[in-house]
């Protein structure tokens, strides 16, 4: 099992090993989490040897390209510039 909590609301969950890297909402505060890699997941996805570089790059750096996304898909829009 998987624990984690809401990053807004701070609501607690816990959630089966197979719903580990999917994306879920919060039921109390509808905020898009991404569910945690257990640390066997990380350790598989790491020493697998169908994975190419950037996989390796990405199971390795996972915690911080999945805040990296987060903070992009909750980034407010930019407004076009109309170029004369």
């Amino acid at each position: 099992m998987i624990t984690f909590e809401c990053d807004k609301c701070d609501r607690n969950y816990q959630v089966a090993d197979g719903f580990a890297g999917k994306d879920v909402l919060c039921k109390n505060c509808k905020t898009l989490l991404t569910v945690p890699l257990t640390d066997r997941a990380k350790h598989d996805t790491w020493f697998d040897p169908n994975y190419d570089t950037s996989s390796i790059f990405m199971s390795q750096n996972y915690d911080l390209i999945q805040a990296l996304l987060k903070q992009e898909r909750e980034a407010p829009a930019l407004a076009a510039e109309t170029v004369r």
